[in-house]
């Protein structure tokens, strides 16, 4: 990854709940994202920019059904509310990619939403469920002061 993606959203410990296959996918989506944010950046072609969203979307497709099947067989209460944020997510990223589709460039606050929604949702939602099944404890977090702020 360029030092331009890391730059975007920086992976850090503070992200990880102990529970390897979900740490490696939010460490992939932060790369993802950064390579969004490096072929925007760099004036991308469409196609290119196109591609990474193609890419993102079925990533989050999978991560997604992946942490929700984990709440399910945990027993995690907020699963409907979790779900809803997740399809939410899917949405605004499929209008965003029929913007870019009709020749729209990719819209810069589509991209600070990415970023704020992923951090926010790893950090503070997902944190939860994990917490549910006893692999985060508050007690191990490296910072927990909120709201979060990047740069």
């Amino acid at each position: 990854m360029s030092a331009l993606a890391e730059y975007l959203i920086p992976w850090s410990d503070e992200f990880q709940f102990g529970l390897s296959e979900i740490d490696e996918q939010h460490r992939s989506l932060f790369a993802l994202v950064g390579r969004l944010w490096s072929a925007l950046a760099l004036h991308g072609s469409q196609s290119e920019v196109l591609g990474l969203i193609g890419e993102l979307e079925k990533y989050t497709v999978s991560h997604f059904s992946a942490e929700e099947a984990f709440m399910q067989a945990t027993g995690y209460m907020r699963i409907d509310g979790h779900k809803k944020a997740h399809d939410m997510f899917k949405v605004l990223l499929t209008q965003e990619k029929h913007l870019v589709m009709a020749g729209q460039p990719f819209s810069l606050r589509m991209l600070s939403f990415l970023q704020d929604w992923l951090v926010s949702h790893i950090l503070i939602v997902d944190r939860e469920y994990a917490a549910n099944a006893g692999y985060y404890h508050p007690k191990d977090a490296i910072c927990d002061d909120f709201p979060f702020q990047l740069g």
